[in-house]
């Protein structure tokens, strides 16, 4: 498979590459790009993009550290892909101090083809756009309860709150709930980009899981891939969905190293 540097440059630093999200604050130079999110969740106040020499590794650490801490921050991620420069820059952040995070790799995959286990649909599963509160609550659990099982679920309130900041400024971000039996069990976005849609977020309530939901959102994102007229599929994916990808048709053409960094 041949893919362009602009859908490469997706796969590895995707950040960089979507528009931002509301009140997200970026800090973007030669050097590194830097990503502050209003709230606490260090995989949203994160780094990526660094081009340094070897000897500016440390008086880049002391900057970044800086920069986050002046903004009330003290845990973030930094990601390290294969341009990234020096090389052997995840070996010289450990010795800093920093960690392999929770999830300490993602792949950055492409798909070019129609996904090969989701054509036609998955049997007792519905996809939806979501586009209401109620959708947007459904949704925001989903991911909460997902990615960040140990935290308490979203009151209404935060999520009206987190709805209203987000609704009708986002217009480049599609949401997607899977259905089985009527009740929402898992969710997805679709991110619209100038060469093809970025899969974020896709995720299944572990007591749905086997259901085929998750091929069931890839599948909707890819149809509105091609009704847009730009056919590709991006993703950084963790360990847990990069099996499914894989049997999907996607290929890896890249892989990022995350490590956590707490300087508080």
């Amino acid at each position: 498979m041949k893919v362009t540097p602009e859908i490469l440059a997706i796969a590895e630093t995707l950040n960089l590459c979507l528009p931002p999200p509301p009140d997200q604050e970026r800090v973007v130079e030669p050097r590194f790009a830097a990503f502050v999110d209003p709230g606490s969740d260090p995989h949203r106040n994160l780094v990526q993009r660094v081009r340094v020499a070897p000897d500016q590794v440390e008086a880049l650490v002391a900057e970044v550290r800086a920069l986050f801490r002046a903004r009330g921050k003290t845990e973030i991620t930094w990601e390290i892909g294969p341009s990234t420069t020096p090389g052997d820059l995840r070996a010289r952040l450990l010795a800093r101090g920093m960690v392999p995070d929770v999830e300490p790799e993602a792949a950055g995959m492409v798909l070019t083809r129609p996904p090969s286990m989701a054509a036609g649909g998955v049997l007792g599963v519905t996809v939806k756009r979501s586009e209401t509160l109620a959708d947007f609550a459904a949704h925001s659990l989903i991911l909460r309860r997902c990615f960040s099982p140990g935290l308490p679920d979203p009151t209404e309130d935060e999520i009206a709150v987190d709805f209203a900041r987000r609704h009708g400024r986002e217009d480049h971000l599609l949401r997607y709930l899977a259905f089985a039996d009527g009740v929402a069990i898992a969710a997805g976005d679709a991110a619209l980009v100038d060469d093809g849609v970025v899969l974020c977020g896709g995720a299944t309530l572990p007591e749905a899981r086997g259901k085929g939901a998750y091929r069931a959102l890839v599948d909707a994102r890819w149809r509105a891939a091609v009704e847009r007229g730009t056919p590709v599929l991006v993703v950084q994916a963790g360990a847990m969905s990069r099996p499914i990808l894989e049997r999907l048709g996607f290929e890896e053409v890249a892989r990022i190293h995350v490590l956590l960094d707490r300087f508080g």
